[in-house]
């Protein structure tokens, strides 16, 4: 089983049952038909059955533990801008599935690997399995970036043939922007990447 897992074990063809660990023989740990393992350790267990006609056999059985994967999630890139597309990676297991939190339990893909189209701030889970169908999981958040409203540019609307330079300021209440001048019919003396030229 895999860690963290539990199983029950049924024993059939007797009437009554005896179980026991077979690291601490003599200790009856049940006596219905089935035992509940719950772990962490490997354990062997002893079953005892027994016939209406008082006639007994015993089997044994061992419980052997596979260890989970450690999957984990990446991207180049944990911000985009709307509307475009995010690639999303995992590793550390065989096999994935992947998820919208927002959905769960609807496979958006498989693989080590998805391309996605985003419109809104989403957040992925991975859950990746072993050989033994053993899982673990792993989430990532692609934040969207949505596009500032263009800035309002002030400055002169006529110009006088007698003056060569006119400053220019784009206004905007958002902060931490870069911009780029075009100029038609002119030249940008200074300025270029700010919010004045």
């Amino acid at each position: 089983v895999c860690v963290g897992i539990s199983a029950v074990l049924i024993a059939t063809g007797g009437v009554s049952y005896v179980w026991e660990d077979a690291a601490n023989p003599g200790v009856v740990i049940s006596t219905s038909d089935s035992v509940v393992y719950t772990g962490p350790n490997v354990v062997t267990y002893i079953v005892k059955g027994t016939t209406s006609a008082n006639c007994f056999s015993l089997d044994t059985f061992t419980v052997n533990i596979s260890q989970n994967p450690l999957v984990t999630v990446s991207s180049p890139n944990d911000s985009i801008c709307k509307g475009d597309t995010v690639s999303l990676f995992a590793n550390g297991a065989q096999d994935y599935t992947w998820e919208n939190i927002g959905a769960p339990g609807v496979i958006i893909g498989t693989g080590s690997s998805i391309n996605i189209y985003l419109n809104t701030t989403t957040t992925f889970v991975v859950t990746g399995y072993n050989q033994q169908g053993c899982s673990d999981k792993d989430t990532i958040t692609i934040t969207i970036i949505y596009e500032p409203a263009p800035p309002a540019i002030v400055g002169a609307s006529i110009i006088c043939p007698s003056t060569t330079t006119y400053p220019y300021v784009a206004q905007t209440a958002l902060t931490g922007l870069t911009y780029n001048w075009t100029v038609t019919n002119g030249t940008i003396l200074s300025g270029q990447g700010t919010d004045s030229i």
